[in-house]
Order: C-alpha cells, then sequence, then structure tokens
C-alpha cells in the first residue's frame, strides 16, 4: 500500500483543529477563577474538643486481709453483697483473745483494789473468779477439741469411736484397743459433750451474783473432763509398737496425752485458786494500808496492766474485717472453720456508686486539656444514651502505649451512675476551648507555607494570597481566623 499523503488544505485543517484542541486544554487544565469555589466570611461559634475512649472503673477500691492467721468463725457477706461503711464482713476466732481480755481486765481490778476496802477487794476477787471460770471453760474445750478428739474416728450423732490410728505409707494402721475400754471411754465422750455444752449456757449467765454456784458446777465438770482425759492417757501410754514408721507417731501421741493431763490439772489449778482468793477476800476485816512506795508500785502495775489490756483489746480488733466505705464485694474466697494465712486478700470492695473514668490521651492533644474540662460521654454498653462529666486529673507523668507517649486523664462523672459497672467502654467528647461569634474559615481553604498560613482572598476579580493567623481548630473543620480577614470578606478554594 502507498502512503497516502495530505494536502495544503488538508494541513491548514489539521493545524486549525490542533490550536483547537489546545485552546480546550488551556481552558480545561488552566480554569483559573472562572471555575473556583468562593466563600463568604461569617462570624460563627467553634468548639474544639479531643476525642478519645476510656474505661469506667470504682473511685475507691481496697483488697482486705488479716494481719495474723487464724480460724475464720463467721462470713456475713458474698460476692456482689451491698456493704455500708463500718459492716463487718469476717470474723476470726477471738475466744481465747476474749478469756485472756476478761483475766487481764480481773488482773487490772485486782491490782486496783488492793489498797482499797474488803468489799472492794471482795469484788475484784468475785470479778476474777468470773474471768477464770470463763477462762477455765475455754482451755478444757479446747483440750477435748484438739488434744482427746484426734483418737476418735466419728464425732457426733451418738457414733463416737474411740480408735486411735496412724497413717503409714497411704494405709490406716489401727491400735487393738480392749473392747470394754473403748466402749467405757466412748461413753465418757459422750458425757464431756453433754458437761461442756451445760458449762457454756451456765457461763453466758454468769454474774457477781451466782459466781460460786457456777464455780462450784465448773468444778463438777472439770472432775468428769479430768476422767475422760486420765482414761485416753492411760490406754495412749499401753500402747506398744515395734514399727518404726508408727512409732513415731504413736510418741507424739503420747506427748499430747500428757499435755492434756498437764493442763487440765493446770484448769482445776487455776479455778480452785481463784475460788480460795475470793474466800479470803470475804474473810478479810481490815484495811490494808499502803506506804508511798508501794503506791508508786501500785500504780506502775496499773498502768501495766492497762497496757496489756490495750494491746488484747487491739489484737481482738484484728479478728475482723470491716468495710471501710460503701459499696459491693467483688471477691469473697474464704468459709467458715477455714485456717487463713496473714496477709492474703480474702475480701474486695469497691464504690459501686462512685464511678469514674480513666483514659490514655496521645501527647499531641494532652496540651489542649485542663481540668474542669467538660466531657460528653457515651457508652457502648448503653448506645442512644448520654452521659456528663468533667476532667477531675491529669497524670503527670507519661504512659506508655503500643509506643506511643500517652498521658492517663481522670473523668469524674457527674450523671447518675446507678445503672453502670466497672470496666464499661467510654466514648469521650473533651471539650478544650470555645469561641462564640468569630471570624472562621474551612481548613481546607487554608494553605501552609513553613510556619504560615495563606487562604486566597478575592479582590475585585481577581484572588490574591493573603496571610492570616489562625486560632482554635472546631471538631467542625472551621478554623477561627485571628488576622487577615474580616467578616464579609471572600476567599477563593480552588477545584
Amino acid at each position: 500500500m502507498k502512503n497516502k499523503k495530505f494536502t495544503k488544505k488538508q494541513y491548514i485543517l489539521i493545524g486549525a483543529g490542533v490550536l483547537v484542541l489546545a485552546i480546550i486544554a488551556f481552558f480545561t487544565f488552566n480554569k483559573g477563577n472562572a471555575n473556583a469555589t468562593h466563600i463568604v466570611i461569617k462570624k460563627q461559634n467553634i468548639t474544639q474538643s479531643v476525642l478519645t475512649a476510656g474505661k469506667t472503673k470504682a473511685v475507691d477500691s481496697v483488697d482486705l486481709g488479716f494481719e495474723k492467721s487464724g480460724r475464720v468463725t463467721a462470713t456475713y457477706v458474698d460476692v456482689g453483697s451491698r456493704v455500708v461503711a463500718g459492716q463487718t464482713l469476717i470474723l476470726l476466732d477471738s475466744s481465747e483473745l476474749q478469756a485472756d481480755l476478761l483475766k487481764a481486765q480481773a488482773d487490772l481490778a485486782e491490782e486496783r483494789a488492793s489498797n482499797l476496802t474488803d468489799n472492794v477487794a471482795i469484788s475484784d476477787a468475785n470479778a476474777n473468779a468470773r474471768a477464770v471460770i470463763s477462762d477455765s471453760y475455754t482451755k478444757a474445750d479446747n483440750v477435748v477439741r484438739e488434744s482427746i478428739d484426734q483418737f476418735f474416728d466419728y464425732l457426733g450423732n451418738n457414733n463416737d469411736n474411740f480408735q486411735p490410728s496412724v497413717l503409714d505409707g497411704g494405709r490406716g494402721v489401727y491400735f487393738s484397743i480392749p473392747f470394754d475400754e473403748r466402749k467405757s471411754i466412748n461413753y465418757k465422750r459422750k458425757e464431756v459433750e453433754k458437761e461442756l455444752q451445760t458449762w457454756k449456757v451456765e457461763i453466758s449467765g454468769l454474774s457477781s451474783e451466782n459466781v460460786d454456784s457456777v464455780q462450784s458446777r465448773s468444778e463438777d465438770h472439770l472432775k468428769i473432763i479430768k476422767e475422760l482425759v486420765d482414761q485416753v492417757s492411760f490406754v495412749i501410754f499401753e500402747i506398744t509398737t515395734y514399727d518404726v514408721n508408727v512409732s513415731a507417731t504413736l510418741t507424739e501421741y503420747k506427748n499430747d496425752a500428757s499435755s492434756a493431763r498437764t493442763s487440765v490439772n493446770t484448769i482445776i489449778s487455776n479455778l480452785i485458786s481463784a475460788r480460795e482468793k475470793l474466800n479470803t477476800a470475804r474473810a478479810s476485816e481490815t484495811k490494808l494500808i499502803s506506804s508511798t512506795n508501794s503506791i508508786s508500785a501500785q500504780s506502775a502495775r496499773v498502768l501495766q496492766f492497762q497496757a496489756q489490756i490495750q494491746n488484747i483489746q487491739s489484737q481482738i480488733s484484728k479478728t475482723k474485717i470491716s468495710a471501710s466505705f460503701d459499696g459491693v464485694v467483688t471477691k469473697q474466697d474464704v468459709e467458715v472453720s477455714e485456717i487463713v494465712t496473714a496477709g492474703e486478700t480474702i475480701v474486695s470492695v469497691i464504690s459501686d456508686k462512685k464511678l469514674e473514668i480513666e483514659s490514655n490521651v496521645p501527647e499531641v492533644n494532652i496540651g489542649k486539656i485542663v481540668i474542669g474540662n467538660t466531657v460528653s460521654i457515651t457508652m457502648d454498653a448503653y448506645p442512644g444514651e448520654a452521659f456528663f462529666g468533667i476532667v477531675s486529673y491529669i497524670d503527670p507523668g507519661e504512659t506508655i502505649v503500643d509506643s506511643v507517649v500517652n498521658y492517663k486523664v481522670t473523668i469524674a462523672i457527674k450523671s447518675d451512675v446507678t445503672k453502670l459497672k466497672s470496666g464499661l467502654t467510654a466514648n469521650l467528647n473533651i471539650e478544650t476551648g470555645k469561641k462564640d461569634g468569630v471570624v472562621a474559615v474551612p481548613l481546607f481553604a487554608v494553605t501552609k507555607k513553613g510556619n504560615k498560613s495563606y487562604v486566597q482572598k478575592v479582590s475585585g476579580e481577581n484572588a490574591v494570597q493573603t496571610e492570616v493567623t489562625l486560632g482554635i481548630v472546631g471538631q467542625d473543620g472551621m478554623t477561627e481566623v485571628l488576622s487577615g480577614l474580616g467578616e464579609g470578606d471572600t476567599v477563593e478554594v480552588g477545584q
């Protein structure tokens, strides 16, 4: 095929067409002001804010435990229980401390009475006798349940079974006890249980008026308890074994039995001594006269007993856990009769009616926020509902989150928090600045050159690049103009 040649006329037409296309292209790509958008500057309100998120948390929270180990005697709350300030939550056994307190109080009373008339001495001896009676019951009950009951298989429901045994490598080794001996001990254990129960009731009604009768019955109770302890001790000491693995445990049993006998004899001796002191005080008809030195020594002893009482009372107070504020229990890990260790957290409480929000704010925004800023709050758990708060605290130290410097901000919730819970996600709109009736321009109309800002201000038919000074930036994309533009001016924004 031959190449087609263009005529001169065709070249002219082609050239004219190229010129038209060039003109069209010029106006297409260089529209200038013809296709630009003009914005008339008006005064309006601008609100600057920081958007972030956080979590609700209790204003008050505490983990509680005991300073000393002990056995739990009462629990008054479970997880979810509402508590008030001062409410008792958990109790440890304080029976021995209570007995020690009564004894110390009696010793103090006796010391104070040593320089008073016989009537006062009798009163103090009476109080001492009551304290010793109570102490005797506590210690006798402990001997039976801790030292003697370990040799019984079953207790209660008339199934008491005296059967000393030893665990050897997972198997039980039972010592042979004569049938009549076992039967007698089982019967005596039931008797002792009744005596202890009766004694406990008598002590609950113990007073200065009936101290003699309760004293006498206490000695009778101890007589029966002593018979049981002596008989059990005799049987234990009669047991022999050639098994080396069993021998060590049997020796411990014999030591326990011997200690039990010693304890009971000591209890009886103390009880008799208290009775004799009371009788001696009653028989005395003379007034004790002390010298100046004796009085000084007595005053020192009084202070010593007072310090002892305060110490015991302090220890008793530490056997109780109480709520320090109104709230809800979030942890409770113990049961009655369980042994707890010192320093172990067993109860946790949070304030359910006092919640706040914690949020980590990036360093680029933290400079805008000050304490007292108002905060609009929404919760993912309650869509469509709005809450209100204020900035109450800004942590002075940084917190690193995903390698980014943040600062922890605390929001005090001012709305009703009754249905809110700790740990909810909160969406925060922190209002950091607000100005009404200021000159404003859209951010997209502003260009940056170095540290300066410019707009295309319309002057006549031309747009002139004009420097402006900007203020706060609103959440709607408008920015305050401090200088360079005025109300009624027009700026041009290219398409």
